[in-house]
């Protein structure tokens, strides 16, 4: 079962996934209509703000949840898992 602040944070990925997507310098090799595929996905993206009002109540500070994720190698896992 995804927990909300995993939702919120695949979230806050995928939009940035976007952006590598429609920016050649990151993503060289892209085809146009994935480009453009993308850039359509992302105007009707929700901002950031929206997606904090959204999650208030799930999320937590980013650094204790990045922390998490690069020492147990994912979300929701521990170390010793």
């Amino acid at each position: 079962m995804t927990l909300p602040y995993e939702e919120y944070h695949s979230l806050v990925a995928t939009k940035q996934f976007l952006y590598d997507l429609i920016n050649c310098a990151h993503t060289p090799g892209v085809p146009f209509e994935v480009r453009d595929r993308a850039l359509r996905v992302l105007k009707h993206y929700p901002m950031q703000h929206r997606l904090n009002e959204l999650y208030k109540d799930h999320i937590t500070d980013n650094r204790s949840v990045l922390k998490e994720y690069n020492n147990g190698g994912g979300w929701g896992k521990g170390k010793d898992e």
